[in-house]
């Protein structure tokens, strides 16, 4: 059980930037993030059960952006520009999702409140809570991703102290 418990233990370090000694502080806040973003954009796909389609593609956007730096990036610019991008039109659309929310739940409550005595729209909050949640981490993550990308660029373009660069110029005919 011991041999098995390592294994997976190092399959985690295997896959997430957290664990990467030589990563920028950027790297590891945006795979930190990336993580909490991942769980929130799997619990906004939810929405199709009630018809929150921009919610549902925003969770779609935001599982495929978080999932490019934590599994496939690995410390590549590119793989935290997507991820930033992505995030950026998941923000959007779940912006417009909690807009949309808001404002079925007042035209509900408008023209149903005269008929029904028990106010049932309160199940309503706890999706636009979900929805603001996830702008707020979407949003974050893009900060954070777009600083990663950066860092990575900056690190990449350094040469540590002692080596020497040789640098080839060809001509164009």
């Amino acid at each position: 059980p011991l041999r098995i418990w390592i294994s997976v233990y190092r399959a985690k370090q295997a896959m997430c930037n957290c664990y990467e000694e030589n990563a920028p502080g950027e790297v590891k806040r945006a795979a930190g993030m990336a993580i909490a973003v991942m769980v929130f954009s799997c619990l906004a796909c939810l929405g199709i059960f009630i018809g929150q389609i921009p919610a549902v593609i925003a969770g779609i956007f935001g599982i495929i952006a978080t999932s490019i730096p934590l599994c496939c990036g690995k410390s590549q610019p590119g793989a935290y520009l997507a991820c930033g991008i992505l995030c950026c039109l998941a923000f959007v659309l779940h912006l417009a999702s909690g807009v949309l929310a808001i404002m079925w739940y007042v035209d509900a409550q408008n023209a149903l409140s005269e008929y029904v005595e028990y106010n049932f729209f309160w199940a309503v909050w706890p999706v636009i809570a979900g929805d603001f949640v996830c702008v707020v981490l979407t949003f974050l993550l893009t900060i954070f991703a777009f600083q990663a990308s950066t860092a990575l660029n900056k690190q990449a373009q350094t040469v540590p102290t002692g080596q020497t660069v040789i640098v080839e110029a060809k001509a164009q005919p």
